[in-house]
């Protein structure tokens, strides 16, 4: 859920609801900083600031867990492809990509302008070493798993086969060739995770689990980490060897533990998009904020775990019947009344 001062497009767990441009104050705008080639020093920089959830609990593509960490992620890294807004898959790092006939071998040639925010080229080689990193086990990745279709995957995650043998190839420094188990439909939507993002190895080899600290986390995205306060926000800048300067010059984040905070936050002024509110609240943003509020379709799907090897969920009918008598109808018309 979100409102926003400005057009921006998002996906929630349910819903994304954005704010119209035009109605309250606009995002702060500073002086920018000559920090690289596409920098200009008389520009003024555009601020944008938004809620992001709880406090994100890293920065590391390969370790990241929760939404909040990922959205900040996006930011900061490309993948091999990208998405737009209305979920179109489009060439990310990678310009353009080939598949054999079989579906098992695809062929990723990146961009010849590709860089890291440090001025450094972006390699394929880049790439192979964040896929080995999400598999190792001593990443530990909650997500590797999504690996899954790449050939030694699986083996690699059991610690049957070292990280080196997984079906990532670099063939030169712009083309990575990927073999995967079975031919795999979303193979091109998989590589839009973070997970599969790039790894800068002089950084990483450098400051190990502190690379994603301010001041040694090099990415390739369209924007830097310039600041993170601890429950505090979260600042991006504009990377400037990215090759298109977004529009925005700053990002900053901002962590709530409650939706209503960021609510009131948002209401103040001190925010220019909110992706959080209390869902009672939907109604009355609804009524007195409908210039504001604008919801979006997401693909999503919520479920709940039940621990089926005592009693009573051990029992199939037992988990039959609770899902029968789940009302989904009034949940969606009447409990929640956000339009799902």
């Amino acid at each position: 859920m979100s409102v926003a001062r400005r057009c921006a497009t998002l996906v929630a767990d349910c819903l994304a609801i954005l704010l119209v441009a035009g109605c309250g104050p606009g995002p702060d705008r500073e002086s920018a900083a000559d920090t690289g080639p596409a920098a200009s020093a008389a520009a003024p920089t555009v601020v944008f600031r938004r809620s992001s959830g709880p406090e994100p609990d890293t920065l590391d593509p390969q370790r990241a867990e929760d939404e909040s960490s990922r959205d900040i992620i996006r930011d900061l890294f490309e993948g091999l492809v990208g998405e737009t807004p209305d979920g179109e898959l489009v060439p990310g790092a990678a310009e353009s990509w080939e598949v054999s006939p079989d579906g098992l071998s695809w062929t990723f040639t990146l961009r010849p302008d590709g860089h890291w925010s440090n001025g450094d080229a972006l390699t394929a080689a880049d790439f192979v070493a964040g896929l080995r990193r999400a598999l190792d086990p001593a990443t530990a990745s909650s997500s590797a798993a999504l690996l899954a279709p790449i050939e030694g995957a699986l083996e690699i995650i059991a610690g049957e086969r070292p990280p080196e043998t997984l079906g990532a190839t670099a063939v030169d420094a712009r083309r990575i060739v990927l073999q995967l188990r079975s031919p795999t439909p979303y193979i091109l939507g998989l590589l839009t995770h973070p997970i599969t993002f790039p790894v800068h190895g002089p950084s990483l080899a450098e400051h190990g689990a502190r690379f994603v600290r301010p001041g040694n986390l090099v990415s390739n995205g369209a924007y830097r980490l310039d600041e993170w306060e601890v429950h505090s926000h979260v600042q991006l800048v504009a990377n400037p060897y990215f090759r298109e300067p977004p529009r925005i010059g700053i990002v900053r984040y901002y962590s709530f533990d409650a939706p209503e905070a960021a609510l009131n936050r948002y209401r103040a002024g001190d925010l220019d998009l909110s992706l959080q509110f209390p869902l009672a609240r939907f109604r009355w943003l609804r009524d007195n904020l409908p210039g504001e509020l604008h919801i979006a379709p997401a693909l999503s799907t919520q479920f709940w775990l039940f621990n089926t090897m005592r009693s009573p969920t051990d029992d199939v009918r037992v988990r039959k019947a609770l899902a029968m008598t789940v009302d989904r109808a009034i949940l969606v018309e009447t409990v929640t009344g956000l339009g799902d």
